[in-house]
């Protein structure tokens, strides 16, 4: 067994498939068999014998040599003929040798037979024994023992013997190219994830900036316009970084790296994401697309989930039928379709107008980088991935996924997950709705619908009126039925296009008890107007001054916000504890950035000056080596990939260094978001990551974590 273990080949051997072969040979042509190394040792027990070979022949040290060679020599030329061969030995016996062959190599053969073809010559096997000091009676009683085979027999076990070799030798190839093919997949995925690393840092760098400065320059003084410019950038920049995730994900997926994350998150902030990114994305279709959100009001304010996974999700659905739908509309719809204590499941649908898709191609959606009906779909863009990575996404996170769809008509996907309930709470609710009352003009038939629906869904009562059918004394007659219900008059684009305000003839500036609420597609911010000088281009009347500017899609969400009078934002996701903590100022703390870009360096400062922190700026990690003698730092923010001194090498000689830095937070800036990048940096001795392109709000969040507690100043 020493040489076994020394012979690499001879280890890919199945050895209890040599034995099962042994053994199924003996039964079969009745003749005994062994194995046996190049060396002449046995690889495994014989299985069968005779007197005669077994005691007689192979005891004597000088015959049983003699075996070994014949039996190598036979072996060799059956290697070399690729064919079974057998011959005879010095006394006359019929021995058949194949070669057992691995990776190109002869490591072994197995030798069976050990018979006669004819009856024995006494004389001659009395000379044999003479000659090799041998009994020869007991030689010659020996031999009228062993089984005699016609020619034909012995042929066909030939033949046999060489087709089990064979077989021996093609499992020990097989496990070697599999063992092969493996180290070159587990090769070929270690460098197709150092690729996406570096793929992700190269073009989340520039990234950062473009999304970070965009964010910045939104928070300035300006035009409409140029904010809805700005905002566009913000949302390409971000649709860029969703294709680079998609890769980088089904990278993670596939080598089982993907890890999901809980944490209490709020669907309203899930729900308003979402409705954001696909109503930008919309923007940009030729065709003229509606969005519909329909929302239970009766799920809970607070979950336990991952969050960014399950928009993640949602998003790929939607981006999905953006992609396929050229007209009619989009309605992502979200509900609870189960509640008991502290668990939920949240089911999510997205269900669109689109070009639909053929029953035997459902299968074929939930497949990698594979887009049906493809000479339908040219033009569409996409890596293929969406669905696929849906799907597994859904699968970690011990979900369902369903599809209903039919050609040229629509398809509607839908998921349910699990979720724990954090806050049982519903999301919106509406204080007695009956004190409400509607009246609608609205002429567009899905914002009309998405409209009822929400107020259905509030338990609320509204009026509609035609176009044709609204007048001043239709008007004044609805206000005087309703006196004693708070009133909201609601109209759309096109009833306001169509001359809305001259039609009616009704001064509503004179009467703010009645709360005007414009339904609109445009690209406005939800927003009051308290003096309108901008006209809609096909209008020249103004919105009356007090009118409530509602962007479509309307919600559930958004209709109970304007009736309680909050603002949207302290509503969101029922964090506005959480989110008033991350306002706040550190004048008196000092950090250092490090990075060897400008733009991420001005970047960074601005961020941090708005905080009123103290910020140091290094270019390298040299420069931040020589800053920290002569400065101290609350915490330092530390690029990864840097000429020269690269993050890790810097970190590792401050922790080594300056000791006076041990407790000081180091937090590393990185563009490599690949699952093990936060262990990698963290075994290097830093606290913590953001990755790029920074969010504002993880910055605070990192801050509020990292700085000294005493360092913060909360705001008012």
């Amino acid at each position: 067994m020493d040489k076994l273990e020394k012979n690499d080949l001879l280890s890919w051997l199945d050895f209890d498939e040599l034995k099962s072969i042994q053994t199924s040979f003996y039964h079969i042509a009745g003749m005994p068999i062994c194995a046996y190394s190049i060396d002449g040792e046995p690889l495994t027990s014989k299985v069968g014998g005779t007197t005669f070979c077994d005691i007689l022949v192979q005891q004597n040290k000088k015959t049983n040599s003699m075996c070994e060679r014949c039996r190598l020599y036979s072996a060799q030329e059956c290697f070399k003929v690729q064919r079974a061969v057998y011959s005879y030995c010095y006394l006359g016996l019929i021995e058949i040798c194949c070669p057992i062959i691995v990776d190109g190599k002869m490591v072994a053969y197995i030798t069976g037979g050990m018979v006669f073809d004819r009856p024995p010559v006494e004389s001659e096997i009395k000379h044999f024994a003479e000659l090799h000091d041998l009994d020869p009676d007991m030689l010659w009683e020996a031999a009228l023992k062993v089984p005699v085979k016609p020619q034909h027999v012995v042929e066909r076990a030939a033949e046999g013997l060489f087709n089990y070799s064979y077989i021996l030798s093609k499992s020990a190839d097989s496990r070697i190219r599999s063992f092969r093919a493996t180290s070159e997949i587990e090769k070929a995925a270690q460098m197709k994830n150092d690729f996406l690393a570096n793929m992700s840092h190269e073009i989340r760098t520039p990234m950062n900036a473009v999304i970070g400065m965009a964010e910045l320059a939104t928070q300035e003084e300006i035009s409409p316009t140029a904010r809805e410019y700005l905002e566009n950038i913000q949302s390409s920049g971000k649709t860029l970084l969703h294709i680079i995730n998609d890769i980088l994900d089904y990278s993670k997926i596939s080598s089982g790296k993907m890890s999901i994350f809980e944490e209490k998150y709020s669907p309203i902030s899930l729900i308003r994401d979402v409705t954001s990114i696909i109503s930008n994305r919309l923007r940009d279709k030729a065709d003229r697309i509606f969005l519909k959100i329909d929302v239970d009001p009766d799920i809970p304010m607070s979950l336990v989930g991952d969050f960014a996974r399950i928009q993640q999700v949602i998003i790929n659905l939607a981006n999905n039928a953006v992609k396929f739908t050229n007209t009619g509309y989009i309605k992502i719809s979200y509900e609870c379709t189960y509640k008991e204590y502290r668990n939920c499941k949240l089911k999510v649908t997205v269900k669109d107008t689109g070009i639909g898709i053929k029953k035997e191609d459902h299968d074929k959606l939930f497949s990698s980088f594979t887009q049906v009906d493809s000479r339908r779909n040219r033009n569409v863009e996409g890596t293929g991935l969406g669905l696929a990575i849906v799907k597994q996404l859904i699968s970690l996170m011990h979900g369902t996924v369903s599809l209903e769809s039919e050609y040229g008509i629509g398809s509607t996907f839908s998921f349910e997950i699990p979720q724990e309930i954090s806050d049982p709470s519903p999301l919106c609710k509406v204080n007695d709705p009956r004190q409400y009352i509607f009246l609608t003009v609205i002429e567009d038939h899905n914002m009309f619908s998405s409209f009822h629906d929400a107020v259905d869904k509030l338990g609320m009562y509204t009026q509609a009126f035609d176009y044709s059918e609204i007048s001043k004394a239709s008007l004044l007659s609805w206000i005087d039925d309703h006196k004693a219900l708070d009133k909201y008059v609601f109209f759309d684009d096109l009833s306001y296009e169509m001359g809305f305000f001259e039609k009616v003839g009704f001064d509503f500036e004179k009467h703010p008890e009645i709360k005007l609420i414009y339904l609109t597609e445009g690209k406005q911010e939800d927003k009051k107007v308290e003096n309108s000088e901008e006209k809609p281009a096909e209008n020249p009347t103004e919105l009356p001054k007090g009118t409530i500017v509602v962007k479509s899609p309307i919600t559930t969400i958004s209709l109970a916000t304007i009736l309680e009078g909050v603002n949207e934002s302290q509503a969101r996701a029922g964090k506005s504890k959480s989110e008033k903590q991350l306002s706040f100022t550190a004048p008196e703390a000092k950090i250092m950035v490090v990075d060897d870009i400008p733009m991420n360096l001005k970047l960074a400062e601005r961020l941090l000056a708005k905080l009123q922190i103290k910020v140091d700026l290094a270019s390298s990690g040299q420069e931040c080596l020589e800053k920290l003698v002569k400065e101290d730092y609350d915490l330092i923010f530390m690029d990864h990939m840097m000429p020269g001194l690269d993050g890790i090498d810097t970190v590792r000689l401050i922790r080594r260094f300056h000791t006076r830095y041990n407790e000081v937070p180091i937090i590393a800036l990185t563009a490599n978001v690949m699952e093990d990048a936060k262990k990698m940096f963290l075994d290097e001795g830093m606290s913590d990551i953001i990755p790029k392109p920074i969010e504002v709000k993880v910055l605070h969040e990192k801050l509020l974590e990292w700085l000294p507690k005493e360092k913060i100043v909360p705001a008012n």
